[in-house]
């Protein structure tokens, strides 16, 4: 089955957040799909990987190894785990073996991964990739996005170098599924 790689927070969030990971976990395991990440139990990537886990999915966790022995990875059992030299060649990682992406509400982490696969579905891969713009959280992302376009260091919106960006956790999931057959 195919792998789906999510993007988020490794913090502690608001509620509302967290149901938004919690039912992207049971949309990836309930419908087969492994989940590759890269975070142990912590934050929304933990809520994820968890939700994955009891709906009957893989999780397969990608992390450096300078987190190698972290606590957070060894409170909750994974599938398999992938060590890295550092945080480069984990994004490189996670990228390899998944076959679509989708990035949930995060900080500079997420944003760094997020940018990194939107950036190569351009020129290496074409990959489905679906930002899930929840509760408005990527509405200054996005602004800076045509910013960049006014000011002329941009030349088309994001969205049209192949990333689907969705208001919903079921549409962003849908447009990764149908790809994916």
């Amino acid at each position: 089955m195919a792998n789906i790689c999510a993007y988020s927070s490794a913090k502690e969030v608001n509620e509302k957040y967290i149901k938004v990971a919690e039912q992207l976990g049971k949309l990836i395991g309930g419908k087969g799909y492994n989940l590759v990440y890269g975070g142990g139990n912590d934050g929304l990537m933990g809520v994820v990987a968890k939700a994955v886990r009891e709906n009957g999915g893989k999780v397969i966790s990608v992390v450096p190894k300078i987190w190698a022995d972290h606590p957070s990875l060894k409170e909750f059992p994974k599938d398999e785990v992938i060590i890295t030299d550092n945080f480069r060649s984990r994004r490189e990682k996670m990228a390899q073996i998944s076959q679509g992406f989708i990035i949930l509400p995060g900080a500079l982490g997420t944003l760094a991964e997020a940018t990194d696969i939107i950036e190569d579905s351009d020129f290496i891969s074409k990959k489905p990739i679906s930002l899930i713009n929840c509760y408005g959280f990527f509405n200054n992302f996005l602004a800076q996005d045509i910013h960049a376009i006014k000011e002329g260091f941009a030349l088309r919106p994001i969205n049209l170098h192949g990333l689907h960006i969705s208001t919903t956790l079921q549409e962003a999931f849908d447009f990764i599924e149908q790809r994916l057959k």
